[in-house]
């Protein structure tokens, strides 16, 4: 048997995700968006997703808003290379999605990004807004209607995906053995519904006013989202991920246990033979989803933050946890800000190590934001290692 002290840390999290943990919990921070901050000026868009690789070789380094000092000369990797973190990395540029009869188009005017689906049923509309830290949030959602609804299933069936296996090898090879990939996949068909097509209200007012014709929608999406899961399974990633980013709030436990958990159960009966770990991106409120996480097959939750920004503890997560179930934990980002000592972050990190029974990652919870204090996060590295 192999002595865990000699493992790299990708070696590490794949053991423990096989429950063969030992030593000090893991710790696998994103400062993806603290990184991009420091090089970008305020206002201007984000050129990346959070938790996306940035090469060592981009230019996008050489740029310095206002990066302390002694990181100027650092790339994104280079934090990870020289304070022994592991870096959790999502690739999502795995797959090309190419439009088949059908044109999609982005424009930029000020703020605003427009995203237009013109297909021979119609074309709908997608909105998305600069907010003043250069990250978008949608502001009007493609399905304006039921009938919208079709247009959008109309693209979703007429969609070519291309897997880009060099792709993955190359983050695979930047990453070395300090990091870990994960492909997404992206929504579900009801995360879909809920954040792309129709968001939040509209989409609850269609599911009770027009249950038939919202459920076909889900159902003509289902195929589409299952070609993607075969495309993933049969990738050499050792780590897919389902980006419904669900809460209490944004797909209640009930239409969560009706809509979304037997689709996750068929993504594991296709990923799980291949070998695969099925990780699912969670946000905010957890209380009323955790009984429910047992029931998806799911290997690994994504995002977990407990108490103080969200209304469950460390403790109750843990008890969800159990059979092949785990989960990243992190610290909450607000602990970050500057306002917390150092003895508080650590205790917190103590506290989900004692929770974790083997079962949590820990991480900044869920990101580490651009205001947040990088020191700090290099402290809980050096504890993560002692």
């Amino acid at each position: 048997m192999s002595d865990p002290a000699f493992l790299s840390l990708r070696e590490r999290f794949f053991r423990w995700l096989d429950g063969r943990h030992a030593g000090r919990i893991l710790f696998f921070p994103d400062i993806t968006d603290w990184y991009k901050a420091r090089r970008t000026p305020p206002g201007e868009p984000q050129p990346y997703e959070p938790g996306q690789i940035i090469y060592d070789d981009d230019p996008f380094h050489r740029q310095n808003h206002d990066m302390p000092a002694p990181y100027r000369d650092w790339t994104l990797l280079d934090f990870y290379r020289n304070f022994g973190c592991g870096c959790p990395i999502h690739l999502y540029e795995w797959r090309d999605n190419l439009p088949d009869g059908y044109r999609r188009t982005v424009q930029r005017d000020g703020r605003l990004e427009i995203t237009e689906i013109a297909t021979p049923p119609g074309t709908v509309r997608q909105i998305r807004t600069q907010a003043a830290d250069g990250s978008y949030c949608i502001t009007e959602h493609f399905a304006k209607s039921i009938q919208d609804l079709d247009i959008l299933l109309w693209a979703a069936r007429h969609t070519v995906l291309q897997i880009q296996p060099g792709r993955i090898r190359k983050a695979l090879a930047a990453l070395g053995d300090f990091g870990v990939i994960d492909i997404p996949v992206g929504r579900s068909p009801f995360g879909t519904f809920i954040h792309d097509a129709m968001g939040l209200f509209n989409g609850l007012y269609a599911l009770h006013d027009e249950p038939r014709a919202v459920e076909r929608f889900l159902d003509g999406l289902r195929e589409p989202f299952l070609e993607t899961i075969r495309a993933a399974a049969e990738t050499e990633a050792r780590v897919v991920i389902i980006s419904d980013h669900a809460d209490d709030y944004l797909i209640p436990p009930p239409l969560y246990a009706k809509y979304c958990v037997p689709v996750y159960q068929e993504a594991c009966a296709i990923l799980h033979p291949a070998g695969q770990i099925v990780s699912t991106h969670v946000d905010g409120n957890l209380r009323g989803l955790l009984p429910l996480f047992q029931r998806t097959g799911i290997d690994l939750l994504d995002g977990c933050t407990p108490a103080p920004m969200s209304n469950y503890d460390v403790r109750e997560l843990s008890q969800a946890l159990a059979g092949r179930l785990f989960a990243y934990c992190g610290i909450p980002s607000a602990l970050f800000m500057g306002n917390w000592s150092e003895s508080e972050i650590l205790g917190f990190a103590e506290r989900i190590e004692q929770e974790s029974r083997g079962r949590m990652i820990l991480n900044v919870g869920d990101i580490l934001s651009p205001e947040g204090q990088i020191e700090a996060v290099i402290r809980v590295g050096e504890w993560a290692r002692e």
